[in-house]
């Protein structure tokens, strides 16, 4: 029995430092919001901008973020042979696009 609430506590302190770690996290994000800088996670990955990629695909007339992304990974992974969602290289190199943060060499 004794063993048990030893578990018991032991649980909730646990479960009370996660909360204030998450608790931290979202008033850094916050203030990060309020400053307007990008989210930690939004850079391009190393192969666009250092193995020469931003030099081969240039920029056109009338492209924007999404097509100019979309021509940079429809020629390094093949026609639509790569993720879109969240969190992956594409989305994150299309908002690196729109942030500003690829030098993008234009035609």
């Amino acid at each position: 029995m004794l063993l048990i609430k030893i578990v018991v506590g032991l649980c909730l302190v646990l479960l009370l430092a996660v909360c204030e770690l998450n608790a931290a996290e979202k008033q850094e994000r916050e203030a990060r919001v309020k400053r307007g800088d990008p989210p930690k996670n939004s850079a391009a990955p190393s192969w666009v901008k250092n193995d020469g990629w931003l030099s081969k695909i240039k920029w056109r007339n009338g492209d924007n973020c999404t097509s100019w992304t979309t021509r940079l990974f429809d020629t390094k992974y093949g026609n639509g042979n790569y993720a879109k969602g969240p969190d992956n290289e594409y989305n994150k190199t299309q908002k690196d696009c729109v942030r500003g943060g690829l030098a993008i060499q234009r035609e």
